[in-house]
């Protein structure tokens, strides 16, 4: 399932840089370099502790360890930057849901001013089926990610397989529970006609 939903998120980022870039060139860079600071931003104003877990070594003081760690953290944070221009990252433990839907809203919004400004340029003038179908691919292949995140989070997710097995082990439980409860009693019928007939 997580497959096809970053497939689907993937193949949409994809190809509305692809074709903005038909039209437009290195503006895209722009626009990626723009999406790529506010990540990098994001990522620094959640407080990530990738590199925080290391030891102060003897010859450096506590300042000099938190200077590197810091710079080493921010690092971290610029690369995975680089990767959120494809697809959200979960970068700090918690609940993700909030996170997770604003990166999904800036993404649709920018994919969208991408694949609008694309059928809007000089160069495309011509509505032709080759326009909307490519408009169709971009926003589809959307909510074909949407569709599969949301399945993943229902059904595939770890958490969620966990709290549906127990789920599974408490019906289980219970249904033989009333299964020994429903054979006691037809025991006890049995020896109760047993002893009817014996007397």
């Amino acid at each position: 399932m997580m497959l096809l939903w970053r497939l689907g998120m993937i193949s949409s980022r994809g190809l509305a840089m692809a074709i903005f870039f038909t039209s437009y060139g290195g503006w895209l860079l722009l626009l990626v370099g723009i999406h790529w600071a506010g990540m990098f931003l994001w990522h620094v104003h959640q407080k990530t502790t990738f590199t925080f877990s290391e030891k102060v070594t003897s010859h450096e003081s506590r300042k000099q360890h938190k200077i590197k760690s810091l710079l080493k953290e921010w690092f971290y944070d610029f690369v995975m930057a680089g990767v959120t221009i494809f697809c959200f990252m979960n970068l700090k433990a918690g609940k993700v849901r909030y996170r997770m839907t604003a990166y999904y809203i800036i993404m649709f919004i920018e994919n969208s001013v991408m694949a609008i400004l694309w059928c809007l340029s000089t160069h495309r003038g011509d509505q032709s089926w080759d326009t909307y179908l490519l408009l169709s691919l971009v926003w589809g292949s959307f909510v074909f990610g949407l569709i599969w995140l949301a399945l993943y989070y229902l059904y595939g997710h770890p958490n969620k397989q966990d709290h549906q097995l127990n789920a599974v082990e408490r019906f289980v439980h219970h249904a033989l529970c009333v299964l020994e409860r429903d054979v006691l009693i037809r025991d006890a019928q049995l020896d109760s006609r047993v002893r009817q007939t014996e007397v």
